[in-house]
């Protein structure tokens, strides 16, 4: 099973949960993956910084 796989099948998972939801919840979704993407984002960005830091490192030494 992939990375992306896993995502899929995680988002799916929450997805079912919020199903039984009331409509005046759904708020609670919006900010849930709001949140989610967030946190992607920020392992997004520390990958690429820690990649060059990575290089200017090599670059030095």
């Amino acid at each position: 099973m992939t990375n992306c796989d896993r995502q899929i099948a995680a988002r799916q998972k929450r997805y079912k949960v919020w199903q039984g939801l009331p409509m005046e919840n759904y708020h609670l979704l919006y900010f849930s993956l709001a949140d989610e993407r967030e946190d992607v984002q920020k392992k997004t960005f520390t990958k690429w910084i820690n990649a060059q830091f990575a290089k200017v490192i090599k670059y030095f030494y």
